[in-house]
């Protein structure tokens, strides 16, 4: 038996794929525990380090660094899953996104030949094709996983019979401050400010084509569901106030929402490919033109709304859109980024991660290792931890001490938000209820 801990980042992006890997592990003899990159409770881990540590990214040592050594400790046996695959067509000029340094020497996880060659390329040896964890759910032996349009309506309160829009938003960028803007601008590939801007007009525009379609058509629902780093801002708050048939629902996976709704509407979101996957048509809003560099390739070609009038002749007219992509197959240009077999995706990543267990890891990984830096890191993390835990017992001296420093003030304030992205013990109750439900039906035990 191993222990292994599981490391995610975004709960809405990631939560049933690694509980899936975490029952498929369990099953097979491991101990496996999970572990969100921000947690603050990590004392477990200052004498006890895990046979494996499986992240959600890793690009560099600064990675290795912050999300593996200072918390686990000196870690020769890394499974990277990637979360991030698809680029646009800046990002894959930029090496900033393929694992580089001590990195690269970790265990990658590739959704499709795309990834795997690229990383191989670029000397990561141990780079894995296995496809991507997250379209399994959306193959034939997951066809019972979902909640029926008739439960997960009236869970929301929604209309059972109105045509359902889904929105998936890709506005992260919007509510950002300068300074916020500024650390990313310091790693990214692109012009950060340039994209707020461009997120900013978009948003605005296609508000005011739900706006005109919400009066006109009260028998259709919004269901605006937005990208998990989103801030909920008050023009959505008012949106959805004014008009009882716009919802913001972040709660549920968005396959749940793209297997449930009637149209699917897209504005920059890869999550695309998984209305390619469940067998629905995706429509792009773009009502203001992406520069060529940052679209992505596959979806160079899609059905897209430029207008107003585009945006209502389309969700009214499936016929237009099936024929559109008749004549456009998205699936040929899918291909290239992710596996379209029927194979199981998380069985093959639990197998590379037993493969891991049974070797004796890659020292290169640790060659930049110092003890020094994790003890620093836990004694940092201690100290956030007890101001944190008192400033939401609403201790006098912790409140007074956060009062009069800004940088607490944000430091408790984002921690909070990151409450959110926590998996909660009734989150893995109620999925290891429907994952067990599924391995019997394949019969796994």
């Amino acid at each position: 038996m191993a222990n292994i801990v599981l490391v995610y980042e975004h709960k809405a992006r990631e939560m049933e794929s690694i509980l899936l890997i975490q029952y498929e592990l369990r099953r097979r003899g491991h101990n496996v525990e999970l572990f969100h990159t921000h947690e603050l409770n990590r004392k477990k881990y200052i004498f006890n380090s895990p046979d494996v540590v499986v992240t959600p990214f890793l690009y560099g040592n600064a990675e290795l660094d912050k999300y593996v050594f200072e918390t686990f400790g000196r870690i020769k046996r890394i499974c990277n899953l990637q979360w991030e695959q698809v680029y646009n067509g800046t990002s894959k000029q930029n090496n900033k996104r393929t694992p580089k340094e001590n990195a690269k020497y970790a265990t990658h996880i590739c959704w499709g030949k795309n990834s795997y060659n690229r990383l191989m390329a670029n000397g990561c040896i141990n780079a894995k094709l296995t496809g991507a964890p997250h379209m399994d759910f959306l193959k034939k032996e997951f066809r019972t996983w979902y909640l029926s349009r008739d439960t997960l309506f009236e869970k929301y309160g929604l209309v059972r019979n109105n045509k359902t829009i889904l929105f998936i938003s890709s506005f992260s960028y919007l509510g950002l401050s300068d300074e916020r803007m500024e650390e990313i601008k310091a790693r990214a590939d692109f012009d950060p400010y340039y994209f707020r801007d461009l997120t900013e007009k978009s948003r605005d525009i296609i508000f005011s084509w739900f706006e005109k379609v919400l009066i006109e058509q009260p028998d259709v629902t919004i269901v605006y569901r937005p990208h998990p780093g989103e801030l909920y801002d008050d023009k959505i708050k008012k949106m959805c106030e004014r008009f009882n048939n716009m919802k913001c629902i972040a709660d549920e996976s968005v396959k749940q929402w793209i297997v449930a709704c009637d149209v699917i509407l897209n504005w920059y979101s890869t999550a695309g490919v998984e209305a390619y996957f469940a067998g629905k048509n995706n429509i792009f809003l773009r009502p203001v033109p992406f520069p060529t560099d940052m679209e992505f390739e596959m979806f160079e070609s899609v059905c897209t709304a430029m207008t107003l009038d585009d945006f209502v002749s389309l969700i009214n007219d499936e016929n237009k859109v099936e024929e559109y992509y008749l004549q456009h197959p998205l699936g040929e240009r899918i291909a290239p980024y992710y596996l379209t077999d029927t194979s199981l995706s998380f069985v093959k990543i639990a197998d590379e991660i037993e493969r891991l267990i049974n070797s004796d890891g890659d020292k290169h990984l640790c060659d930049k290792y110092k003890i020094t830096k994790k003890i620093q890191s836990h004694i940092k993390y201690i100290a956030k931890e007890l101001l944190y835990e008192n400033w939401r017992r609403s201790s006098h001296l912790a409140l007074t001490i956060i009062e009069k420093v800004v940088r607490l003030q944000e430091f408790v304030n984002y921690q909070s938000r990151l409450e959110q992205e926590k998996i909660l013990p009734e989150d893995i109750n109620l999925l290891e209820t429907r994952i067990q439900a599924i391995y019997r039906d394949l019969g796994r035990g």
